[in-house]
This record gives C-alpha cells, structure tokens and sequence, in this order.
C-alpha cells in the first residue's frame, strides 16, 4: 500500500494551467476552480487533454509525471512501466528508458511473446479465462466504464484464441491490472 504524500508539481509547459501529481492526477487551474482532469485510455495508456493559447495536446499522463519529477540527465526519449502496468502512473513505477531498455524490460518481465505458448503476455495470464462468460461481461463493462469503442463480441473472440489487436490487448491488460483481486479467484 502507497502510503506516500500526494505532491503536486506544475506541468512543464503549461505552468499555472495544470499541475501533476506523484501518484499520476492531473488537474487544472480555470477562473479560479480546480479541478481533476478526465483520463482516457489511448493503446492502454491514460492520456488527458491539455490546452494552451487555443492549441490542445493529447499528452500520456506517464510523460507528464516523469517530465515534472523525474530528472532525465541522459535525455532517455521514453517513460518506462516498472511493473509493466501501463495505468499505474506513481512516481515510484516510472523511469526514463531508452527503447532499447524499454523493450528488454518488456521482455524480461513477460510482456513480449511466449513462445512456449504461442500468446503473448496479458493473454499468458488470461488464457485460462477464456471461455469464463463472467470474465468477458466484466471485461464488457470495464470497457464500456472507459468509454472504449471496442465490441465486446471483438473482446469475447480475443480473450478466447489468444490474438488480438493492440487496442484489445490494452484494455483486457488495463481491466487486468485494476481487477486483480477480483479475478484471481478464477486463475
């Protein structure tokens, strides 16, 4: 359990519009209110909005963080996941990475390709969901709660062969990820 202090730090670039916390809010700053901005999923990774002068930008709220509380000395061009969650936003998940990094530490922590198997890290750990109607509705709704376009009969069919697109892929491992204690009853 994260029992650390919620530090809030502008985010670089739109100083005095928005700031960003430790533990992965965003909020901004209008006429006075504050309030928390609104996460969408986008390849599995939450993004918000931010918008200066006219101009918004769809930013990864993982970017954000690391941008304002992580010193990046060898200018490494990606944030990595320590834990290979791409919803778990806190400070102490997140580290600069070159590509290269980035992807050895996929491989290493299992989210590159099982080749015993033949399916790939979210469906290693789904596999033996797959035919769980249960599961599937959950899944259905958690993607529905997210405001994915994704059919749930596009979800049914991944989660039961193993093969999906990435879009797929990035809700089942964020529903994964968030229903965890739920579901390991089932595993």
């Amino acid at each position: 359990m994260n029992t650390e202090k919620e530090i809030w730090k502008d985010v670089v670039g739109y100083e005095g519009l928005y700031m960003v916390s430790n533990k992965g809010a965003v909020s901004f700053m209008k006429d006075g209110d504050i309030g928390i901005c609104k996460h969408y999923l986008n390849n599995g990774y939450p993004k918000v909005w931010l918008s200066k002068n006219g101009v918004s930008k769809f930013v990864s709220v993982h970017r954000i963080v690391a941008t304002a509380f992580i010193p990046n000395t060898e200018n490494k061009r990606t944030v990595n996941h320590k834990n290979g969650i791409k919803v778990d936003n806190n400070l102490e998940n997140l580290e600069w990475a070159t590509h290269e990094e980035n992807a050895r530490h996929a491989h290493s922590i299992g989210l590159y390709t099982n080749q015993k198997k033949g399916y790939s890290g979210t469906h290693a750990r789904w596999w033996p969901l797959r035919n769980r109607g249960d599961i599937i509705n959950m899944v259905a709704k958690y993607k529905e709660d997210t405001g994915s376009t994704i059919s749930t009969a596009s979800i049914s069919m991944a989660l039961k062969s193993g093969k999906c697109s990435k879009r797929i892929s990035n809700i089942i491992e964020s529903f994964y990820s968030e229903k965890m204690e739920t579901i390991k009853q089932y595993l």
